[in-house]
């Protein structure tokens, strides 16, 4: 048989695709419901550690069809250079022959996935119906979560805070351009006062917490995609329900380490969505996801982008 081609999409090829949080959403809960009936094949990252804070990591994944590796590196400073701290890229490989079958720029994906786990989260775990979002940091990632969630719940209100004003008023600017009421606050006002709570502080180990999942409301739920460092530990081990990702990558043992006792983990997506563990229990529980990040929805989101890429004609054939 012929060796497939080789496509490259850029990170416009990409964006280009104009594909939905809905269809994100849809593709992530698959893959993690396949993880929790046993139908995938996954490890935890792989991290090489470099002095100051410089990180390279590999997060790998396999199921029925296509297998996908990320690699990208956390280069703190890179500001300085106009560019982004993270940039990472995705090799697709089809199930067959094991060929790579796609290169991908990776930055959209790295967004809308992690804003898709936690609207699977959010499902079994938020209150039906959720009407109010909180966003501590106002970046890429609480636009993607904006999108997913709104996907998912009928959004009014946002509430927001950004350590940067100039970051928070654009946010609150976008949020009101779309017909929903935006008000920015203190942090203490935007976890009170939310439905569900996302967190997505740039990553630093070193930070002193400054938010108390005790201020959360009885039926509120917390999405912690920073590690949890941004939360005071005590207080979110307190929660009713706490899940993470994934048990191997997070759990005990596991070589990602979250603010959070890896001990007091009561379910990861994968048992969520093949229904082995059980989600919200009652009207008044408070819930939180803290979240590291895992390869199997990168594998989800790039799939998907890679037959919307062939189907509309999009990228660029690399010769072998």
């Amino acid at each position: 048989m012929a060796a497939p081609d080789l496509l490259y999409l850029s990170s416009a090829d990409v964006e280009g695709l104009a594909i939905e949080a809905k269809d994100v959403n849809e593709a992530v809960e698959r893959a993690f419901r396949a993880k929790g009936e046993g139908r995938t094949w996954t490890r935890p990252e792989l991290a090489i550690h470099l002095s100051g804070g410089r990180t390279y990591y590999a997060k790998a994944a396999v199921m029925t069809g296509y297998g996908a590796c990320k690699w990208h590196a956390h280069i703190p400073g890179n500001e300085q250079y106009g560019l982004a701290d993270l940039n990472p890229l995705i090799v697709l490989t089809e199930g067959v022959t094991g060929l790579a079958v796609a290169i991908m720029d990776a930055r959209w994906i790295s967004g809308v996935r992690t804003a898709s786990f936690t609207a699977l989260a959010a499902k079994y775990l938020a209150k039906a119906g959720a009407e109010s979002l909180g966003f501590i940091a106002c970046g890429r990632q609480a636009r993607a979560h904006l999108a997913a969630l709104r996907a998912q719940f009928p959004v009014r209100r946002v509430l927001c805070h950004s350590r940067k004003e100039a970051t928070t008023r654009r946010f609150a600017d976008e949020v009101a351009a779309q017909g929903l009421e935006a008000r920015v606050a203190p942090p203490r006002d935007v976890v009170a006062g939310s439905d569900i709570v996302v967190s997505s502080t740039p990553l630093d180990v070193q930070m002193v917490p400054f938010l108390d999942a005790d201020w959360v409301k009885p039926g509120g739920f917390v999405a912690a995609i920073d590690l949890g460092y941004s939360w005071r530990r005590e207080s979110l081990e307190r929660m009713d329900r706490v899940v993470t990702d994934d048990m191997e990558q997070n759990g005990p043992g596991g070589p990602v380490a979250l603010n959070c006792d890896p001990t007091r983990y009561d379910a990861d997506l994968g048992e969520l969505a093949a229904g082995l563990k059980a989600g919200r229990a009652g009207a008044h529980e408070r819930n939180a996801f803290v979240s590291s990040g895992f390869g199997l929805g990168d594998l989800a989101a790039a799939v998907l982008v890679y037959e919307r890429a062939r189907a509309m004609g999009a990228g660029r054939v690399l010769p072998r």
